[in-house]
């Protein structure tokens, strides 16, 4: 479902268990409710201090493993060709279960 645009959006998805501001990143730690919290410990969002832009998410399992995630290189509204969102779909069938 990607990121919340919005604040309520958030509060849907996580409950915040901390923030953690640092020099120049905040770290907001939280737990994923629902569905989308199985198997998952926690989130950590690395917030830009200043433009509060993602740098990257760090994920917890409740197995003891981490899968870390760093955006190094975003760029902002940059334009797509249109096809890219339409692929061929020649050969697929679709699958109802």
């Amino acid at each position: 479902g990607g990121f919340p645009r919005t604040l309520s959006d958030f509060k849907r998805k996580y409950r915040v268990l901390k923030i953690e501001p640092q020099a120049n990143t905040h770290r907001i730690v939280a737990q994923p409710l629902g569905q989308a919290g199985r198997g998952v410990r926690s989130f950590t969002f690395v917030i830009e201090a200043n433009r509060y832009r993602l740098l990257g998410i760090e994920i917890a399992l409740e197995d003891g493993s981490r899968l870390n995630t760093v955006f190094n290189h975003v760029q902002s509204n940059i334009s797509m060709a249109e096809p890219i969102f339409s692929p061929p779909l020649d050969g697929f069938k679709e699958v109802k279960f």
